[in-house]
């Protein structure tokens, strides 16, 4: 039978200043614990331990399989990938055509912008219905030199009122986006 004792001075025989490897301390502890177990709880216990050694050798037996090495060494292959490009991700010139990219991305974007406030600016004052409208003329102008012969002069009144209309949609695109 064991003797418990009270103390860790006791248990390694007076010594000071030492560190305690022995083994006596550790059965003091677990006497000082005096863990009681019903036979049910260690059958539980026992089945516990036995159903997670069992997963484990499940495991390693599986990790052993051809398939699942194939698959470790095709991840590894892909993180040799993953990190090489990585690398050349961190190089200058990388960093610098990124930076360039996103540089190239944001003038995009106002442009993007500029062109909607335009167009929305045309469609307020008008100008778009005007070059439909001289579309329209200039269609129906063209259509005229393939009539009944008409008078010249009517046709060269229209060509003149058709470039006037031109030029004055020009000098509002350009107001509009210079403004």
């Amino acid at each position: 039978m064991h003797r418990v004792h009270s103390s860790h001075h006791e248990v390694c025989g007076g010594q000071r200043g030492h560190v305690c490897y022995g083994q006596s301390l550790s059965l003091w502890i677990v006497s000082m614990c005096r863990i009681r177990m019903t036979d049910r709880e260690k059958t539980s216990k026992l089945k516990e331990i036995k159903e997670t050694v069992s997963g484990a050798v499940e495991i390693m037996r599986q990790i052993r399989s051809p398939g699942v090495q194939e698959s470790f060494g095709n991840i590894m292959d892909t993180a040799k990938i993953v990190k090489e490009i990585i690398e050349v991700l961190k190089t200058p010139e990388m960093v610098k055509n990124i930076e360039n990219c996103r540089m190239i991305s944001e003038n995009m974007n106002e442009v993007t912008t500029k062109m909607q406030n335009t167009l929305k600016h045309l469609e307020e004052t008008g100008a778009i219905t005007e070059a439909k409208g001289l579309i329209k003329s200039a269609k129906n102008t063209m259509d005229s030199f393939s009539g009944s012969g008409q008078d010249l002069h009517e046709i060269s009144s229209s060509i003149n009122e058709m470039f006037k209309s031109i030029r004055s949609l020009a000098d509002e695109l350009r107001m509009t986006i210079v403004s």
